[in-house]
């Protein structure tokens, strides 16, 4: 079996250092707290796809977006760690199972956190966002391109990883520790739902 992995809210905590960006990206826009409401969730889905609902021109989200990124890089990229009990479960995992990362994160950024944190040598492919209006159901279809195959189960936190894997005829399992909560993974169709990583461990490795 292959596995594919989101990154943020799945593998990584980079709460903080995301929200602070999109805080200051929102304020720098002039886009009030009553408009955009909690931050947390904008968290997993592509930033095109959450700036765009906000009612922002292509203009305004490539702006937004540059000053997020901005950000991210020099203050925020190396904030992020791994859930407690990740590193095994992917050590583990690996020696089983194929497994590789899709994420909506831009593929150069989720390459240098998994590099210094010293895992990513066990997946196959890190395929993330190589432009700013990629979807995550485009990059998990070239995440499988790459590992050339049409089955996969992808592992993630959040409605988009559901919803992008549903349109690559993908089975899912959807994680609680993360930033999504059952009730959104139930509502967009996960068929599994864990709560802990010791779970998703257990699971994978049965």
């Amino acid at each position: 079996m292959i596995y594919l992995f989101d990154l943020d809210g799945t593998l990584i905590d980079s709460q903080k250092g995301i929200v602070e960006g999109l805080k200051i990206t929102f304020e720098e826009m002039g886009i009030k707290k009553e408009k955009y409401g909690d931050l947390l969730k904008y968290v997993g889905p592509t930033f095109h796809e959450s700036f765009k609902k906000l009612g922002m021109n292509e203009r305004e989200i490539e702006e937004a977006t540059e000053i997020f990124r901005d950000f991210y890089l020099k203050k925020a990229i190396n904030e992020c760690n791994l859930f407690e009990g990740i590193e095994d479960l992917i050590i583990e995992t690996s020696k089983k199972h194929k497994i590789a990362v899709a994420t909506s994160k831009p593929e150069a950024h989720a390459k240098m956190i998994l590099k210094r944190l010293k895992i990513d040598g066990y997946f196959e492919t890190i395929k993330g966002s190589t432009t700013e209006k990629n979807t995550k159901a485009m990059v998990i279809r070239e995440a499988l391109q790459i590992l050339k195959t049409k089955e996969a189960i992808m592992i993630g936190d959040r409605f988009s990883d559901i919803v992008g894997a549903k349109e690559n005829g993908l089975k899912t399992i959807g994680v609680l520790y993360g930033y999504g909560s059952k009730e959104e993974l139930e509502k967009f169709g996960a068929d599994e739902i864990v709560e802990r990583v010791k779970d998703l461990k257990e699971r994978l490795l049965k």
